[in-house]
């Protein structure tokens, strides 16, 4: 809940750079959706 309220407050407060936490997010899904995988085929999980 503090992670929510944190987010606000920052939006709120126009201190949010968009475009690098887009790509932050597009990074970490890629290396999850990635490594899910690997895991996977290899039998590792």
């Amino acid at each position: 809940m503090s992670n929510l309220a944190s987010v606000a407050v920052f939006v709120v407060g126009g201190q949010v750079l968009w475009s690098i936490g887009l790509c932050m997010m597009l990074g970490q899904m890629l290396g999850a959706g990635l490594a899910t995988v690997v895991m996977v085929k290899k039998g590792l999980c």
